[in-house]
């Protein structure tokens, strides 16, 4: 239990997984820092007999235990947070992975659960349009359109992901200018073809800055010139 990685922060025994392991040893660990999710991990030792197995080991993402398949055998969740460089909007956490029991341990298994993502997507867009008509609550419909396109990145769907993000992109646009950059720049990092993209807001938050310069309008210039480093580069 010391010897864990990091820092354990609880142990736990718990029965075995069918006839494989009478025992189970759960350890959840911490490394540290503000972000619990990327920062929490857990590590599953199987028992039997005298023997011991690692069966599972995360260090981030803060794992759980969920039976999406109602088997008595719960599958683990592992999310993701993401965070806003430029708009003021808290982190947002997603399921990225679900891993399965199978044989004498848990391998990742989150292709396979197509149908649970794509109940988290139409869940969240029965929300966004819900939001999006009463239009009054921009962190909510900020986070269910991130959402629905990130859950359709995780199962390699891009091709919705990118759908939904041009038919809602006149709509984002409403929201701010800074929402619709973070929102452009998180998709883009987790795999989303939006090169044009990037490179429109590069190219018009420079030429926005030029003009506010060239009109003495320094404190404006300056501010969008300390946007540019954080939109990503090819």
């Amino acid at each position: 239990y010391n010897d864990t990685v990091y820092y354990g922060t609880s142990l736990s025994i718990i029965d075995g997984v069918n006839k494989t392991y009478s025992k189970i040893i759960q350890i959840n660990t911490f490394s540290g820092g503000n972000d619990t999710i990327l920062s929490t991990g857990m590590q599953l030792y199987g028992c039997n007999n005298k023997k011991i197995n690692k069966i599972f080991y995360k260090d981030v993402g803060k794992p759980i235990f969920v039976d999406l398949d109602n088997d008595n055998l719960k599958e683990i969740l592992v999310s993701n947070s993401i965070y806003f460089k430029v708009s003021n909007h808290k982190p947002l956490n997603y399921f990225v992975g679900i891993y399965k029991f199978i044989n004498s341990e848990y391998i990742d298994y989150t292709l396979n659960y197509k149908n649970f993502f794509y109940k988290e997507i139409n869940n969240n867009k029965v929300e966004y349009y819900k939001n999006k008509k009463i239009f009054t609550d921009n962190s909510s419909i900020i986070e269910n359109f991130l959402k629905i396109c990130l859950y359709y990145q995780v199962i390699n769907n891009f091709d919705d992901s990118k759908s939904f993000y041009n038919n809602e992109k006149d709509f984002l646009l409403k929201l701010g200018e800074y929402y619709f950059i973070d929102i452009t720049r998180i998709l883009f990092e987790n795999g989303l073809e939006l090169s044009k993209e990037i490179d429109s807001i590069s190219i018009s938050l420079f030429n926005n800055a030029n003009n506010y310069y060239k009109n003495k309008q320094f404190k404006n210039a300056k501010n969008l010139i300390e946007v540019l480093p954080l939109i990503p580069k090819e």
